[in-house]
C-alpha cells in the first residue's frame, strides 16, 4: 500500500469510529431522509399545481416545468430511500453497511457543499454582467390591446444601478404610459405635438430621463420658439417599449398615439424590426401576454429558427433549458460556466466555417435586401398601416431610419444597400422619410461606437442621444408639414389677437 493510500485509509478509519451510525439508529436516519424528500415532493406538486392556477391570465409553463422536475427529482429519490428503509429493516447486514456509508457520504457531500460555496463566493466577485435589459420588465405590462401586446406601466418608476458604467439610470413613466413628464391627454391650444415612436433605442435604455433624445428635441424646439418669439409650445411624447417592431408601434398609434391628438409622428425604423420578435421581448415577461397575433411576427415563427423558451409549448420544455434560465438567477458559478461554455463552442464554429462569423442583427440586413422576403412583404403592410392611419387622422408622419453601428462607413455592399432598400420600401408606401446614416457617418468616422453604447450595434450613447435631437431638430426645420403646421398655428393667433383688439 502506498503512503497517499494508507493516509486515505487511516482517514476512513477516523470517520468511521468517530461518525459510524448505530444499527438502531440507521432505520431512523434513512427514514427521516425519506421523508424529507416526501415533504419536497408534496411541496413542490402543490407549487405545481398553483402556478397552473394562472393558465388562462398569466401561464408561465417555465416555472410549471421547474416544479415538475423538483417534484420528479424528490418522487425518484423517496422512492431510493424507502426501498433502502425495507433493506435496512430486512436486512440487518444491509443496515450495519448502511450505518457505515452514510458518514463517509456525508462527509464527502460537505467537502463538496463547502468547496462550490467558495467557488461561488469567488463567482460573485469577479462576475461581470452581459449588456441584457431584462432589468427593465417592472416598468412593462401586458396591453389591454391584443394588437400592441405590451406598453409602458403608467406611473411606473424604476432605478437601476449598472455595475459595468457604474452609474444609476431613473426610468419614470408618466400616467398615460409615457416616458417624460406629465402631460394633459388633450391637447391644450397653442401647442404642437410631435411623437417619436420607436423601441429599446427610442426609449432611452440606459439613459437618463432628460437625455433620451425625445426630451432633448422638445428642448431645442421650445428654446428655438422662444428666441424666435413664436407663441407656439412643442411637447415631444415618447411612448416607446423594449423589444416593439413596426406592428407594436403602429398598433399602439392606432389604438392610444391618435387619442394624444399628435401632429407628427416621427417613427423610429431599426434594422432589427423584421427579426424574430421573441429575441427582443427580454424586457417583456413574455408569458404574461394573453394573445399573440399571427401579424405581430415577420415570419412565420415556426420558421423563425431562434426559439425562445417562453413561447414554446409545456410539453417541449426541456431539463436544461430549465436549468439554464433558473442556474444563471441563482448562481454566478453556473452563469460563468455557462458563459466560458458558450464561448468555446461559438469558436469551434467559427473554426469549423471556416472562420466565417455574422455580426449581431447582420441577417436582418440579409432579409432586407430581398424583396421576396416574408419579412419584407410584412414590413410594407405596416407601412402601409401607418400611411392610412395618418392619413385618415390627418397627421404628418415621417419614418426615421437609425442605423446599426456597423453600417456606419461601411465597404459591405450589403450593409449599405439594406438602408436603400429601406428606404425604396418607404417611399413605395408614399411615407416621408429620414435617414440617419449620413449624419451619423460623418461624426462617427473610424469609431463605430462614438454614438452607440461600447459593444453595442443599436441602442445609442448619451453623444448619440445628443446628437439625434439636433438631426431631428435640423430636419424638421426644412420639413413642409412641420411648416405648414407652424404657419397655421402664428396665423390662428394673429387671427384671435386681432379679434380681441
Amino acid at each position: 500500500m502506498t503512503r497517499p493510500e494508507r493516509k486515505l485509509s487511516t482517514a476512513k478509519r477516523l470517520v468511521r469510529s468517530r461518525f459510524e451510525i448505530s444499527p438502531s439508529a440507521t432505520p431512523r436516519i434513512v427514514g427521516a431522509l425519506a421523508v424529507i424528500f416526501l415533504l419536497g415532493f408534496i411541496a413542490s406538486h402543490l407549487l405545481f399545481s398553483w402556478a397552473r392556477q394562472f393558465d388562462l391570465v398569466y401561464p408561465d409553463f417555465v416555472r410549471q416545468k421547474l416544479f415538475v422536475y423538483l417534484r420528479n427529482i424528490c418522487g425518484v429519490l423517496l422512492g431510493v430511500f424507502v426501498i433502502i428503509e425495507l433493506l435496512v429493516m430486512i436486512n440487518p447486514g444491509v443496515r450495519r453497511w448502511i450505518g457505515k456509508v452514510l458518514p463517509e457520504l456525508a462527509v464527502v457531500l460537505i467537502a463538496l457543499v463547502l468547496a462550490l460555496a467558495v467557488a461561488e463566493g469567488v463567482a460573485r466577485l469577479i462576475y461581470k454582467e452581459r449588456y441584457v435589459v431584462f432589468e427593465l420588465q417592472g416598468i412593462h405590462q401586458p396591453s389591454d390591446y391584443p394588437e400592441i401586446l405590451y406598453e409602458l406601466r403608467p406611473d411606473a418608476s424604476l432605478t437601476f444601478f449598472y455595475k459595468d458604467q457604474q452609474e444609476q439610470i431613473h426610468y419614470r413613466i408618466n400616467s398615460l404610459g409615457l416616458r417624460g413628464d406629465e402631460i394633459k391627454k388633450r391637447k391644450p391650444p397653442g401647442v404642437i405635438r410631435i411623437l417619436t415612436i420607436g423601441d429599446s433605442v427610442s426609449f432611452g435604455v440606459r439613459i437618463d430621463q432628460p437625455e433620451i433624445y425625445s426630451r432633448q428635441l422638445q428642448n431645442l424646439l421650445n428654446d428655438w420658439a422662444q428666441k424666435q418669439n413664436i407663441a407656439v409650445r412643442f411637447e415631444v411624447l415618447n411612448p416607446s417599449a423594449c423589444g416593439w417592431n413596426t406592428f407594436n408601434e403602429v398598433s399602439w398609434l392606432e389604438k392610444r398615439g391618435i387619442s394624444l391628438q399628435p401632429d407628427i409622428v416621427l417613427l423610429q425604423f431599426s434594422m432589427n424590426d423584421v427579426d424574430d420578435p421573441l429575441v427582443h421581448m427580454g424586457t417583456t415577461v413574455l408569458y404574461h401576454l394573453k394573445k399573440i397575433p399571427r401579424e405581430f411576427f415577420p415570419a412565420d415563427p415556426g420558421k423563425a429558427g431562434r426559439e425562445n423558451i417562453f413561447t414554446k409549448t409545456y410539453k417541449d420544455i426541456t431539463p436544461g433549458e430549465v436549468l439554464t434560465l433558473y442556474g444563471q438567477k441563482v448562481s454566478k458559478l453556473y452563469a460563468i460556466a455557462l458563459q466560458v461554455y458558450q464561448s468555446v463552442k461559438m469558436k469551434r464554429t467559427k473554426k469549423k466555417d471556416g472562420g466565417a462569423r455574422s455580426l449581431w442583427l447582420s441577417w436582418c440586413l440579409d432579409i432586407l435586401v430581398n424583396e421576396n422576403a416574408e419579412q419584407v412583404k410584412w414590413l410594407k403592410r405596416q407601412f402601409r398601416r401607418l400611411k392610412a392611419l395618418c392619413e385618415a387622422h390627418n397627421i404628418a408622419v415621417a419614418v426615421v431610419i437609425f442605423p446599426l453601428s456597423y453600417q456606419l462607413n461601411s465597404e459591405n455592399a450589403v450593409y449599405r444597400d439594406a438602408i436603400k432598400y429601406v428606404k425604396k420600401y418607404i417611399k413605395e408606401a408614399r411615407l416621408d422619410c429620414f435617414d440617419l446614416t449620413p449624419a451619423f457617418s460623418s461624426v462617427s468616422q473610424t469609431d463605430q461606437f462614438f454614438l452607440y453604447l461600447p459593444g453595442d450595434a443599436s441602442h445609442l450613447n448619451r453623444t448619440g442621444h445628443r446628437f439625434t435631437a439636433r438631426e431631428l431638430f435640423s430636419f424638421l426645420q426644412g420639413y413642409p408639414p412641420f411648416l405648414n403646421l407652424l404657419k397655421e398655428k402664428i396665423r390662428k393667433q394673429d387671427s384671435e389677437q386681432t379679434l380681441l383688439k
